[in-house]
């Protein structure tokens, strides 16, 4: 399938990931059509050539309008923070599966890319990087609406739309708020972890933005399920010395007892709700912060989409934090 002048529909096109996929796509020619929310921040889609519509995906009346004319649709709206495990349910398993049955009506959609997430499986094991078809072990009420927003999809597409599924890891990148909570916690010198010598997968957004693309557009994608992340996983310390080195500090680990920071959690969601807590400290975030392993494999990508990250950590690491000075967010 070719992408010049191809027209794509993204959900949720103003957010992190859906901003950089819309940027991504308008680079290798489609036409692109935002569904946005009446209330949504449009800064990330300044100046862009973006065709708009707004939608919300607890209501399926909204979306005949943003799917009319569409030949391929990603799926990147979605809640991923929420007190109310209802709420996860209602727009990432719910939506979802109602935005695909209204695909089903309009003819010309020929792919469906359903961004999930690592947490739709779960953290892996030491040596065992989770694999696309592993049994899913999800740990949070997030990852268990990813994994029914995956359920949803399939039941709802059938055998009348051709479904690509993609897993991102831990994205990162300029624009991203919890990203750049690390970075200004590094600035002062002090790392709180609970488990120091984590090891993850993370991914770069431009590099996560044009898997996706590749999903969306190869035959080869339909009915499948992609892992998105670097080749190999990193060490939370490798990370943090590689800030070190970008922003010239040098740092330190302090072990936080994960029996404090359940309440700590807490009380932060309390201040959170009155504007003064931090977005990134929640109780889910804990729950998946106590697990040592969350890698992915990703030979599928690299084998069935010829995916590759373009630069290597320190180099991307570089350019979010010269981003982020250049906001005078650091």
């Amino acid at each position: 399938m070719d992408s010049r002048g191809r027209r794509a529909l993204v959900t949720g096109a103003n957010g992190f990931v859906g901003s950089y996929l819309t940027w991504d796509l308008l680079e290798k020619g489609y036409q692109v059509r935002a569904m946005v929310r009446a209330t949504s921040d449009l800064s990330a889609l300044e100046g862009k050539d973006v065709e708009y519509v707004f939608g919300d995906m607890t209501d399926p009346a909204s979306f005949p309008r943003a799917l009319e004319g569409m030949e391929i649709v990603f799926h990147v709206a979605g809640v991923t923070k929420s007190r109310d495990p209802a709420v996860f349910a209602l727009v990432n398993v719910d939506g979802s599966g109602d935005l695909m049955r209204a695909c089903r009506d309009v003819p010309g959609i020929r792919r469906f890319v359903y961004i999930s997430s690592q947490a739709a499986t779960g953290p892996s094991g030491r040596e065992c990087p989770r694999r696309e078809d592993d049994p899913p072990d999800p740990v949070s009420a997030y990852g268990r609406s990813k994994w029914g927003g995956e359920e949803a999809c399939r039941e709802a597409a059938g055998s009348r739309m051709a479904l690509a599924i993609v897993r991102p890891c831990i994205v990162y990148g300029p624009r991203e708020p919890e990203g750049l909570s690390l970075f200004i916690t590094s600035s002062k010198r002090i790392i709180p972890a609970i488990l120091p010598n984590t090891c993850l997968s993370l991914i770069y957004a431009a590099d996560l933005a044009d898997l996706i693309e590749r999903a969306g557009r190869l035959d080869v994608a339909e009915g499948r399920v992609y892992n998105a992340a670097d080749p190999d996983p990193y060490w939370l310390r490798q990370v943090v010395r590689t800030i070190g080195r970008v922003i010239e500090r040098r740092l330190f680990f302090i072990p936080v007892p994960p029996a404090l920071l359940k309440p700590l959690a807490i009380t932060n969601e309390i201040l959170f709700k009155v504007g003064i807590g931090i977005g990134a400290l929640t109780r889910e975030m804990v729950e998946d912060a106590t697990h040592r392993y969350w890698t992915m494999d990703v030979s599928r990508a690299h084998d069935e989409l010829g995916w590759r990250p373009k630069r290597n950590l320190e180099e991307r690491v570089r350019e979010t934090a010269d981003w982020y000075r250049e906001k005078g967010l650091l």
